[in-house]
């Protein structure tokens, strides 16, 4: 296939997964990766259009193929890309925010921590999107990109000051990613917002980051090391075959349910929530109609 064949394949979601089209665009990595370039540039000018093309995936692949291919170029144009306020992007990418953002932006690091950090302190960024950007900071200490004491010193400067002190989901992920990491220096801070309430409990609770601490540091930096979760982007075609929007030929059923098993640290492996399901909060109300738009 030649570079714009592939593309077209690409181009939209027919229900069928597009391996054939992934494969030659992985051969072809060195031609693909500026059109792919391209198509994030696209796809941030145009996103409120783009947005009403339900089939419209071009997006999707562009993203995990470069986040596979480690270009560094992407880095800054995904982070303006999911800079873009309130839920559009979450809606534009779907499940990609709370499933593999933090994965992506680690794999196209460039080496500019202060990138990632002012996705995570702009007040307009979407919560979810903070919360990968959190994570992503973890990934890099595991890769070795950053260590993990200046990972510790910017958590410590978001928990006094840096983290607008408001209601946010990026609160409960920057107390898993502290607890990830070993929470001793901050643990003074981590009581502080639990005493707020500005935690999912149900997530993680305070229980859980003394008994962290408790095990103590080799015990907890051996975990992370070995937890899967924290890993780097490294196959886009075992990444994307499994999901549901995509049908084998010849079947009408799902091949798998959409969702993965939520990876932070808490008593209770429990799923997250999506943002079509009922709210947990009881409303009756859709996820993404309810407390959502408080994050």
């Amino acid at each position: 296939m030649t570079i714009e064949e592939i593309l077209e394949k690409l181009k939209y979601n027919n229900g069928v997964f597009p391996r054939k089209a992934l494969i030659q665009a992985i051969e072809k990595q060195e031609l693909i990766t500026p059109e792919l370039l391209e198509i994030i540039k696209f796809s941030t000018k145009n996103i409120e259009t783009l947005i009403e093309k339900d089939r419209y995936f071009a997006h999707t692949y562009a993203i995990y193929l470069l986040a596979q291919f480690r270009e560094k170029q992407a880095y800054k144009l995904l982070i303006n890309l999911f800079s873009i306020p309130g839920e559009i992007t979450l809606d534009f990418t779907g499940d990609i925010v709370t499933e593999d953002l933090d994965k992506i932006l680690a794999s196209v690091y460039d080496g500019d921590i202060n990138l990632l950090k002012a996705l995570i302190e702009n007040e307009n960024t979407n919560g979810y999107v903070k919360s990968a950007a959190l994570k992503a900071i973890t990934i890099l200490v595991v890769i070795g990109k950053i260590s993990r004491e200046e990972a510790i010193f910017y958590f410590k400067g978001l928990f006094n000051g840096r983290l607008e002190r408001r209601y946010s989901y990026a609160w409960t992920e920057l107390i898993v990613q502290s607890t990830r990491l070993y929470p001793e220096e901050i643990y003074e801070e981590i009581k502080k917002v639990f005493n707020e309430n500005l935690v999912e409990n149900f997530i993680i609770n305070r229980e859980y980051v003394e008994d962290v601490l408790n095990r103590g540091k080799e015990q907890c930096l051996y975990e992370l090391q070995n937890n899967r979760r924290y890993r780097l982007i490294d196959n886009t075609i075992s990444e994307l075959e499994s999901w549901s929007c995509f049908k084998q030929l010849g079947q009408n059923k799902i091949t798998k349910p959409s969702g993965k098993f939520f990876a932070s640290p808490h008593v209770k492996k429990v799923k997250k929530i999506g943002r079509n399901q009922p709210c947990p909060c009881g409303s009756g109300k859709k996820f993404k109609k309810c407390c959502l738009k408080k994050m």
